[in-house]
């Protein structure tokens, strides 16, 4: 074992500290879960005993977290390296990671993942990560393109192997640097930094989301137009997609293209109906089309379904009711 010492980390939601011998409930309670093990290479585990092995070995061989909710010390689930190698002149770790099922879909792995790079390159002083996935694991794959990480070869006939280089760490934190940027109101500088980003990797589609984010904030709605379309070609998260199409409907509506704009929110409510705002922004290029009976039909809808508001809550069923019947006498 080497000589390293992995600190406790903490995200905005999680906590995350080298697993314990404290920990074998939890880590049974993990790992005897079939929906858990299921794309890994162990078998639910059976016994204690079983546990023990496994945060013994973790111990011995590389680093692995516990992950908590930061609210009520829920453990969660764990990551962490192991196959820590040297390969000629450069140090490789292989990342692993896993979840307990209720947690899933809440995006708290690429938040713990981003905290465990961090680890990887400037604690154990890594040149590269390697992650293995099964083929028939899109979740998984879903949260390592997320983090930068790109297909390198296929293992054994099912196996993806994913590669990070420290270059990709250093870009993420370029990368976070120009979003906090435009956060903070110096969205011209955010800009630049996009455009630089755009200029080594022209078809990263969320490079080319943030950057059309940015010329929008900077009212740039014209230049936007292109950057969101290539992003939104090229495949992104549901996250950012959604984003992407509820920016660029917008955009197109803000620049007096309003068939595009019905067009594309439409396409956006079909693939997120729970997203409403798409609803909202519909509505809008419905009125600029001059469809307005369609328009206040979708917002009476949206008003009666969502309003916290007493009084319209008093009178949800009447809104609803009337929402498609405005010019009924």
């Amino acid at each position: 074992m080497r000589d390293v010492q992995y600190p406790v980390l903490h995200t905005e939601r999680l906590k995350l500290r080298p697993l314990e011998p404290e920990d074998r409930e939890d880590v049974f309670r993990l790992f005897s879960n079939p929906e858990v093990t299921r794309f890994m290479d162990i078998e639910p585990l059976v016994s204690m005993e079983e546990a023990d092995e496994i945060i013994a070995l973790t111990r011995s061989s590389g680093c692995r977290y516990a992950i908590f909710d930061r609210n009520n010390e829920a453990f969660m689930g764990t990551c962490g390296f192991h196959c820590w190698v040297k390969d000629g002149e450069r140090e490789r770790a292989e990342m692993g990671y896993d979840l307990s099922p209720e947690y899933w879909g809440s995006g708290y792995m690429p938040e713990a993942l981003e905290e465990l790079m961090k680890v990887g390159f400037e604690v154990m002083k890594l040149d590269e990560i390697e992650a293995h996935v099964e083929r028939d694991h899109p979740r998984s794959q879903k949260v390592l393109t997320r983090l930068g990480f790109r297909e390198d070869h296929l293992r054994d006939g099912h196996l993806i192997v994913y590669r990070a280089g420290r270059e990709v760490f250093s870009g993420r934190r370029t990368f976070r640097n120009a979003v906090s940027l435009r956060q903070s109101g110096n969205a011209e500088k955010s800009r630049e930094i996009w455009l630089s980003l755009l200029a080594d990797q022209p078809d990263h589609p969320l490079i080319l989301y943030q950057t059309a984010w940015t010329h929008d904030v900077l009212g740039l709605e014209k230049d936007a137009v292109p950057y969101y379309e290539k992003a939104i070609l090229l495949g992104l998260q549901d996250e950012e997609l959604a984003g992407a199409m509820l920016g660029l409907g917008s955009t197109y509506r803000t620049l007096g293209r309003y068939e595009d704009a019905k067009a594309l929110l439409k396409q956006a409510m079909v693939k997120f109906p729970e997203r409403r705002e798409f609803s909202v922004f519909y509505a809008m290029a419905l009125y600029n089309l001059g469809e307005h009976t369609a328009a206040m039909e979708t917002l009476l809808g949206q008003l009666a379904e969502t309003s916290a508001d007493s009084g319209i809550q008093a009178y949800r069923k009447a809104i609803a009711f009337y929402a498609d019947k405005l010019d009924q006498v």
